[in-house]
């Protein structure tokens, strides 16, 4: 009878330490594929294009000052741009070409009229202009879900403007005349 006993305690414990590592392997199972269906992220948002640009004064052609391009985000999400600070920020512009539902747009930083170098509008008036530009994923500002910034730098440049001529008539009112070689002076009002 003692050897039933002592069976029965060995079957018993045997039965406590499977039922302890069956638990600890679920568990540990558990832990592992929870750890493993972690949300892939996005690649954070990187524009591309220059931060220092010179531009001529008077350029009309759209006054466009440079192309930028993003890439990275939920690349299956609307890209917007923005101007978002600098402090010559209130002479551009930031607009995108295409169609809006396009989800990779170029932005194009213009300026907002054209620049003129001899009447520079830039806060410390030296014709060169800082702005801050931002590429967002998602609808900006509220459901963005990423974004990025670039300081851009915009320097004017001078253009040698051709005079413009003007009609005038230099000739002194009245019918005098000047002798060749006379010393004579006349005063010409304009």
């Amino acid at each position: 009878m003692n050897t039933i006993v002592t069976r029965k305690r060995h079957v018993g414990a045997l039965a406590l330490i499977l039922a302890t590592l069956v638990l600890a392997s679920v568990w540990l199972w558990q832990s592992t594929a929870s750890a493993q269906s972690v949300t892939e992220q996005d690649d954070p948002i990187v524009i591309t294009g220059p931060s220092s640009v010179s531009v001529a004064e008077n350029d009309d052609k759209y006054n466009i000052v440079a192309s930028y391009t993003a890439t990275g985000g939920a690349e299956d999400e609307k890209l917007s741009w923005n101007k978002v600070s600098g402090d010559d920020s209130s002479a551009f512009r930031v607009m995108t070409v295409g169609p809006l539902a396009n989800l990779n747009n170029p932005g194009k930083l213009r300026f907002s009229p054209p620049p003129d170098y001899e009447n520079p509008t830039d806060s410390d008036k030296d014709n060169v202009y800082t702005v801050t530009i931002r590429a967002s994923r998602g609808e900006w500002p509220h459901r963005a879900s990423s974004s990025a910034t670039l300081e851009v730098t915009v320097t004017v440049t001078d253009v040698n403007e051709a005079p413009v001529p003007i009609g005038m008539d230099l000739t002194p009112s009245g019918d005098s005349t000047l002798t060749e070689g006379s010393t004579e002076t006349r005063t010409v009002r304009l």
